[in-house]
């Protein structure tokens, strides 16, 4: 190759390593940016959640110390106002002087709302005692990221607060009772045989600290079919007594209308209700998989945005079902443990639509699900103590504290009336958790105030 051809080689090659090393530039700065305004981002954020955290939980104790008789819209004046300067006080932090000014400059003021439930958390003008907080949007400012044309990072957060212990929502509470054990042995030292043995349970039923069903030994049954023996005692199934009398009450009250509420006196004891209660009892439940076998209103019991399951018995008319194979009560064992298996007698767990998957379907189609058919398949249930021998109705049923439960298949109208499902702990989503007091009275009672996760948002 001539010297001639070589140096005009050269010429075109001039400048080829600035464009690099200008590109190479471009990616560190957005390298930085990434790790300087992320941390910035993610300290702010951290910021904007304690101050909501303060805001709620200021507003639920403000409707706390109300009397219970108070018209709910000063409640909501006095509790709105509470939010708000908690929220600004921490705001008014010189640490969180550049959210001060991002709350100034947004335009949109902090919303506070507020319901009678947990989940789904349905905010309405006449709702008391939980509250929700919100703050949305705060423009930052960002730094090295704006070579790639990000001129501001917007940060949200929200905050869930009220009352544990259920003192003013003991009418969430379904009217069946979950049989199990005592967890740490204090409620009942009277009677030690029913202290939990196994700590990995929760309350004595399968928790395999996940939301996937491993085995049908992750299942619960907590309304026993008749003919199938009772723990509670001769003629009770697990229901409660409520304040109403009769099926239309129970079905009312497990399908979620009404103003229905199971009886607890001061020391924590339940009414039973005698009789299986079949029909009732399916009619109530399956409404929430959108079945409407009964004088329920639709509009009044939505079915869930998820009403995909097995069905047990015959195809109802409603969603379409899914799976020839549901689950049944195999009788009980030595222990008096319900045993289930699949309708062909296998323990297949194929197919089965546990919560995880019920999880998994709102994440993909109702991530912003808030209206009143979210989550009408996690049921807020009281656990008990039935290991004394009883008949008819009695107050001899002590009760622990609530748990949550997933309703997994549809219950049968007639007899064989069993409810399927799984519980799911605290770490896994339950917001319900906590001991029973007595009945409100008008007069404020002496309550515990606590953040609970906001289902409805990632951002809590």
């Amino acid at each position: 190759m001539n010297r001639q051809l070589q140096g005009g080689m050269r010429k075109q090659q001039q400048g080829v390593v600035l464009v690099l090393v200008a590109i190479a530039m471009l990616a560190l700065l957005a390298m930085a940016g990434l790790a300087l305004d992320g941390g910035h981002l993610l300290l702010n954020k951290t910021r904007l959640q304690n101050a909501v955290d303060a805001a709620a939980l200021s507003a639920a104790r403000t409707i706390a110390d109300f009397p219970k008789d108070t018209a709910v819209g000063t409640v909501h004046t006095a509790a709105e106002a509470s939010a708000l300067a908690a929220f600004l006080s921490n705001l008014g932090l010189d640490d969180s002087a550049e959210l001060n000014d991002a709350y100034a400059s947004s335009g949109s003021p902090l919303q506070v709302q507020f319901s009678t439930t947990l989940n789904p958390f349905v905010d309405s003008a006449t709702a008391l005692p939980y509250v929700r907080v919100i703050a949305q949007d705060l423009q930052l400012d960002v730094w090295f990221l704006q070579v790639v044309g990000m001129a501001d990072k917007p940060v949200s957060a929200s905050a869930v607060a009220g009352p544990i212990g259920l003192n003013a929502n003991t009418c969430d509470i379904l009217p069946i009772l979950a049989c199990g054990c005592d967890t740490d042995g204090t409620y009942t030292p009277d009677n030690p045989d029913d202290d939990c043995s196994d700590s990995n349970t929760y309350f004595g039923y399968p928790d395999n600290d996940n939301n996937d069903v491993e085995s049908l030994g992750d299942i619960s049954v907590i309304k026993l079919a008749g003919g199938s023996g009772s723990d509670v005692g001769p003629g009770n199934f697990r229901l409660l007594r409520l304040d109403g009398t009769g099926g239309d009450d129970l079905r009312d009250a497990l399908a979620g209308v009404g103003d229905s509420c199971a009886n607890f006196g001061d020391d924590s004891a339940a009414d039973t209700e005698p009789g299986n209660k079949s029909g009732p009892v399916g009619q109530g439940l399956n409404t929430r998989l959108g079945i409407y076998q009964g004088p329920v209103d639709p509009t009044t019991a939505p079915a869930d945005e998820v009403t995909y399951t097995y069905y047990s018995g015959s195809t109802p008319a409603g969603p379409t079902p899914v799976g020839p194979n549901p689950l049944v009560l195999d009788g009980l064992d030595d222990q008096g443990v319900p045993v289930i298996k699949r309708q062909d007698g296998s323990t297949s767990i194929d197919g089965l639509f546990d919560y995880q998957d019920y999880l998994d379907e709102y994440t993909s189609n109702y991530p912003d699900c808030q209206g009143s058919g979210c989550r009408r398949r996690e049921l807020v249930l009281p656990i008990g103590d039935c290991t004394g021998s009883i008949s008819g109705t009695s107050e001899d049923v002590h009760v622990y504290s609530v748990g949550c439960f997933f309703l997994m298949q549809n219950v049968d109208v007639g007899t064989d009336a069993e409810v399927f499902g799984q519980f799911f702990t605290e770490s896994e989503g339950c917001d319900a958790i906590g001991t029973f007091t007595s009945t409100p009275t008008s007069d404020p009672v002496p309550i515990k105030i606590v953040l609970y996760r906001d289902s409805d948002s990632g951002d809590s």
